[in-house]
């Protein structure tokens, strides 16, 4: 709501240094980006926790001895692995691109509740979990074993 009145004073001003001046002409109108700019680079700076995985990664590799994993929804966290650069093992996908992958190339990196309850009673983990999947991680028989260490944008970091 800032930016957009910031971007309308520019404008105006613009218009008025325009009219005021003839010989400014449209060069008065590059005034808008250059003001917009420092707002535009702070917006970006307070949305990064929501629309990047990076501060995730940062927090989870300062987390040493514990194994990741996504609890069901791997698109909203594509790029974890990619920050990490390991792969990311997720505990009942919800991937219909996971689930054909894995059928076209058998391997570990989606797992049932199954496994992932004889996972964590051997060993200490990290379970991402996005907001809109918190109830239904709730509703798990494993979920009572986990605490809340951070909430980072739309994504809930447990462990056990």
């Amino acid at each position: 709501m800032l930016a957009t009145a910031l971007c309308v004073i520019a404008g105006l001003s613009a218009a008025v240094l325009t009219l005021t001046n003839k010989r400014i002409g449209v060069y008065s109108y590059l005034l808008i980006p250059a003001l917009m700019l420092p707002f535009l680079i702070e917006i970006v700076k307070v949305t990064n926790d929501y629309t990047s995985t990076r501060t995730v990664a940062g927090f989870v590799q300062q987390q040493t001895g514990r194994e990741l994993f996504l609890f069901r929804v791997f698109e909203q966290q594509s790029s974890l692995p990619f920050y990490l650069k390991k792969p990311v093992r997720i505990v009942d996908s919800r991937s219909a691109d996971l689930f054909w992958g894995n059928r076209l190339h058998k391997n570990d990196i989606v797992i049932t509740d199954a496994s992932f309850r004889s996972i964590v009673a051997n060993r200490p983990v990290l379970l991402l979990v996005p907001r809109s999947d918190l109830a239904d991680f709730e509703q798990r028989t494993y979920a009572g074993q986990f605490r809340l260490l951070r909430r980072i944008g739309d994504t809930s970091v447990f462990s056990n």
